[in-house]
Parts: structure tokens; C-alpha cells; sequence
């Protein structure tokens, strides 16, 4: 089980964005993203990361409480401890496909 330092996640939102903040789980845990650039709005780009320093069992991104959100693309950056930079970009052609990546949130 690697042990993440921090990562940093980058959403481009479609024509359905969301006005509240964006949240993370961690382990189950519920939580917002320490350095934010951007919004989840519209047409917006987010950026949010986050210095972790504990063992990863689950990460997640939490989408809206009501409504939806449309995520164009996705990349998330993992720091893990005694490892190169590690990166994985997702592109959402269709709401199946974010669902199946996902599998929670209202993320469209």
C-alpha cells in the first residue's frame, strides 16, 4: 500500500458546473482540497491539492450534494513516498464512463 505525500487534482468543467466546494475522500474521509485555484463553475478549470502524508486504501472526488457536475477531463498528480511523480488523466466522453471510473458523486 503506497504512502502518499500530497497530489493535486485538475478538473475541466463542461456547460454544467457546480457552485459549492469541491471535497476529496481520503479513507473515507470527507475533505476540502488546502491550496485551490479556480472553481467548479461553468466552463472553469479547478485545481485543488493536498499534502496527505498517510497510506492510501481510497481516494475519491466528491461531486455536488444537489445537481450535477460535467467534467470534461480529470488529471490527478500522486507525490508517493520513494516514487517518481505519478499522473493519470481521464477524458469523459460519456456519463457511463465517468460513472464507471467514479462509481459516486453526481459527477456527470
Amino acid at each position: 500500500m503506497p504512502r502518499v505525500n500530497s497530489f493535486k487534482v485538475k478538473v475541466k468543467t463542461g456547460q454544467q458546473g457546480m457552485l459549492e466546494a469541491v471535497h476529496f475522500n481520503f479513507n473515507n474521509h470527507k475533505l476540502a482540497f488546502d491550496n485551490v485555484v479556480g472553481s467548479a463553475e461553468s466552463g472553469k478549470n479547478f485545481e485543488g491539492s493536498f499534502e496527505v502524508n498517510s497510506y492510501a486504501h481510497s481516494l475519491t472526488l466528491v461531486g455536488p450534494v444537489k445537481g450535477k457536475w460535467e467534467v470534461e477531463n480529470i488529471t490527478v498528480e500522486y507525490n508517493i513516498e520513494n516514487e517518481k511523480l505519478a499522473t493519470g488523466l481521464a477524458k469523459f466522453e460519456t456519463y457511463s464512463t465517468c460513472l464507471d471510473l467514479f462509481a459516486k458523486g453526481n459527477l456527470l
